[in-house]
């Protein structure tokens, strides 16, 4: 592709001496880390969307008081509550 910049190669020392970071930076190559991170973002963006739509509290604690996972429904109602 491309070139849009031209960045510096640093080798890095020791057992790691095949890596370099940085080097030119491509239409090519921006175009495929884009395509690459798309199932991330759409992993994070689907989960954003179920936890928008459904009280995920609420479902926690609900299996919390009945059903065959009530210990691992208390376990995730203690987790949901203390999660930043």
């Amino acid at each position: 592709g491309l070139v849009v910049l031209d960045l510096p190669r640093v080798p890095l020392a020791g057992p790691f001496s095949h890596v370099v970071l940085f080097g030119p930076v491509t239409t090519g190559g921006i175009g495929n880390a884009a395509l690459s991170a798309l199932p991330v973002a759409a992993v994070i963006l689907v989960f954003g969307v179920l936890n928008a739509l459904v009280d995920v509290s609420r479902l926690f604690a609900r299996g919390a008081r009945r059903g065959p996972l009530r210990t691992v429904s208390r376990a995730l109602v203690i987790a949901w509550a203390t999660f930043p």
